[in-house]
């Protein structure tokens, strides 16, 4: 796991899984554990539990592959929008790879 604090306040994490079902889980805690008091956890755990769970069980990585999560929290996420706008933050918040 990697997590960073750059310049401006922009905190990122990063943590690579084997592409197993049960690492799902573990990536959802471990996000929710890093996400904790941000405004749209909730959302951006959703959207990375959907990512991960696709990478494990449609991807090439499932055949002994790995995902990688990576999240970014930065000044310029807007603190209030609409669900379109919370749910685009939440995406960009919980990119996989």
């Amino acid at each position: 796991m990697t997590t960073t604090a750059a310049a401006a306040s922009v905190r990122r994490h990063t943590e690579t899984y084997p592409a197993e079902p049960e690492q799902v889980r573990q990536a959802r805690a471990a996000l929710a554990g890093w996400l904790r008091g941000f405004p749209w956890a909730d959302e951006a755990i959703l959207i990375a539990s959907e990512f991960a769970a696709n990478s494990v069980l449609y991807s090439a990585s499932r055949d002994g592959g790995a995902f990688t999560l990576r999240a970014e929290i930065s000044p310029r996420t807007p603190e209030a929008r609409g669900a379109t706008g919370r749910a685009t933050t939440a995406a960009r918040t919980a990119s996989m790879s």
